[in-house]
């Protein structure tokens, strides 16, 4: 099983905390084997549980039960690294919350980040991936805190959290929670994340550069695990999503990766992919999945595969095997007898 992991910029500005308590910086680091003086590149990967113990550990050494609370605020941005710039030049709080949970989970294998959107409104809702023998108590605490500072640096202090949820009791009285976040705070829950306000994620952000965020969003896609599906696949399986909408177009893509329909189309050809191509496979594996299917008519496979007029379905798939697309049925029915 490989090693679930965060990138090395969630440990930027932690030391200041530790140093604030009058901890040791450099015995934690060999400790716990953690680069907490950050000299090597930022990106590095570091083991998730040894981050979790790492936090458990500070709180109790220097006798501070609300040590990720202190240190995630301290860091703010910084614990995000490139992901925090992507946040702040898109278009509207909601983007940026969607942005950061999609590269946040794209470049970090040990933490899962959703923005949900749910009847009693949206909720940003963390889960923790890494297999632990101790409490986490403190890492939650720690990624909420920064959560919340990045919140005010993309939306300003008037976009507020609803609630907040943790799934362990309180460390410190009820109050110090509730005057940190600014809101209710809950306890003990299933699990851990903060409610929002739907109205907040329509507002503007104080910084919208499109431009910018392009150029950022392409530098995290090329620093990516390796493992995570190539761009190509990731697209077509988008396209199927989308086909049966009728919204299927470079451009409703391209923006579901926040990207500019001319990057996808670049990221694309560098995998030697043209987009139309892929639309094209795509219809055709779909044709040829709902026709095997006696129950599902032609006329509904049409729209299942995006086409808003049956003949341009039927002239696609002479095309693809030479033969309409009620011959094909026939013709499939016939050799399976």
């Amino acid at each position: 099983m490989s090693t679930l992991y965060f990138r090395g910029w969630v440990l930027q500005g932690l030391s200041n905390t530790i140093v604030a308590l009058g901890g040791d910086v450099d015995a934690y680091a060999d400790r716990f084997r953690l680069p907490l003086r950050l000299t090597g590149d930022a990106d590095v990967q570091l083991p998730g549980d040894r981050l979790v113990r790492f936090l458990e550990a500070c709180a109790a050494d220097l006798d501070c039960p609300d040590f990720g609370l202190r240190a995630g605020f301290a860091q703010g941005r910084d614990a995000l690294g490139p992901i925090a710039l992507v946040a702040l030049h898109c278009a509207t709080v909601g983007e940026a919350l969607e942005a950061i949970a999609r590269y946040l989970n794209l470049l970090n294998s040990a933490l899962e980040l959703q923005l949900l959107r749910g009847r009693s409104g949206p909720r940003m809702s963390y889960e923790l991936k890494v297999l632990r023998a101790g409490p986490s108590r403190q890492f939650e605490q720690w990624t909420l805190a920064v959560g919340l500072r990045v919140l005010k640096l993309i939306g300003s202090d008037q976009v507020r959290p609803k609630a907040v949820l943790l799934p362990h009791a309180p460390l410190l009285p009820l109050t110090h929670y509730t005057d940190f976040f600014g809101c209710p705070v809950r306890f003990s829950q299933a699990g851990y994340g903060v409610d929002l306000f739907a109205a907040d994620l329509k507002r503007p952000t104080l910084r919208n550069d499109p431009e910018l965020k392009e150029l950022i969003s392409d530098y995290i896609e090329k620093i990516a695990d390796p493992a995570v599906d190539a761009l190509g696949d990731q697209v077509v399986l988008m396209v199927r999503k989308l086909l049966p909408t009728g919204r299927c177009n470079v451009a409703t893509v391209a923006g579901h990766f926040y990207m500019s329909v001319r990057t996808l189309q670049r990221r694309l050809d560098e995998q030697g992919l043209v987009f139309d191509d892929l639309v094209d496979a795509a219809r055709r594996a779909g044709a040829e999945q709902y026709l095997v299917d006696p129950a599902v008519r032609i006329s509904q496979v049409a729209g299942l595969l995006g086409y808003a007029i049956h003949s341009s379905f039927s002239h696609a798939f002479r095309r693809w095997h030479g033969v309409s697309p009620r011959e094909w049925r026939q013709l499939r029915t016939v050799r399976k007898r």
